[in-house]
């Protein structure tokens, strides 16, 4: 008003009074300004900082979570694998087992060093059979009914079977092994001479004196002991383990091989029958050949 009031009296333009009056304005509010918008930039900048970090970080989380379910799915789909090949092994049974009557079941449950099968007498499953799979013995059955049948693995205390060193046929004195009687689950071969010549690492088989086809893989000598005595013995690690296995074979029966030595001699001894008797029929004295 006064700026008014003076361009009146003095008859002036009062635009370069406007004009400095904005430019003292413009002066002093300039400053508040820049300060305000620099001040509003640093506050997005901080925020927009703390955000992202947070936001990094739960992206981060949630591709260390997605890397360990790829990870486990991995490890699943190879467990799966193996337990495929493990099929395909058992559907494909060895060549050594081409003389054997066998008789495929499954295991229903498994305690106490003890297989429940789902074949019983009606299959023609019997007491003292034998058991295995294509990576050796399992054991014997103990245990018959109706529709189920128990196995006793090498595990169980009322297991025993003739065994020998596959590398020299090494028979032990009692020619069995059976359980340790501990929670090791390995089995023992006692009254082994201290002179016959065992090493650790020898793969033990079935011997020709047990219910088993001779050869098949009992298990691997673990460690040796002597007693002080004239026999020591022999810790075994069996080849099989029974309690991841789902599936087995019952030995119904074996093709017993030709006897060459009985055979030949029956052949031979028909032969002279016959040559005998064509030799008596044949073989008379000369004054009966020459009477009229």
């Amino acid at each position: 008003m006064l700026v008014v009031y003076f361009s009146l009296l003095t008859e002036t333009s009062s635009a370069p009074f406007k004009n400095a009056f904005k430019q003292t304005v413009y002066l002093i509010t300039h400053p508040i300004v820049v300060g305000k918008t620099q001040a509003n930039h640093f506050l997005d900048y901080m925020l927009e900082t703390f955000f992202e970090t947070d936001y990094l970080k739960k992206e981060n989380q949630a591709l260390k979570e997605e890397l360990t379910r790829l990870k486990l799915a991995v490890i699943d789909r190879a467990e799966k694998n193996h337990q495929l090949e493990q099929r395909l092994q058992t559907l494909s049974p060895p060549k050594e087992w081409e003389s054997l009557k066998l008789l495929h079941t499954n295991i229903l449950e498994t305690y106490q060093g003890a297989l429940r099968i789902d074949r019983g007498t009606k299959d023609g499953v019997q007491v003292s059979q034998g058991v295995i799979v294509p990576e050796g013995v399992v054991g014997l059955i103990i245990e018959t009914s109706l529709y189920s049948s128990v196995v006793a693995t090498l595990h169980h205390r009322e297991c025993r079977i003739g065994a020998m060193i596959q590398r020299n046929r090494l028979r032990s004195y009692d020619g069995v092994i059976y359980p340790s009687g501990d929670l090791r689950k390995i089995c023992t071969m006692n009254y082994i001479d201290i002179y016959d010549e065992v090493r650790i690492g020898d793969i033990v088989v079935t011997s020709p004196e047990s219910i088993f086809p001779p050869g098949l893989t009992i298990g691997t000598i673990q460690a040796i002991h002597e007693s002080g005595t004239l026999w020591k013995s022999a810790d075994i690690i069996p080849s099989v383990d029974p309690y991841k296995l789902d599936e087995v074979f019952i030995i119904l029966s074996k093709v017993e091989p030709l006897n060459i030595y009985e055979y030949n001699n029956s052949h031979i001894s028909g032969e002279n029958e016959d040559f005998k008797t064509d030799k008596s029929t044949t073989e008379t004295t000369i004054q009966e050949q020459l009477a009229p």
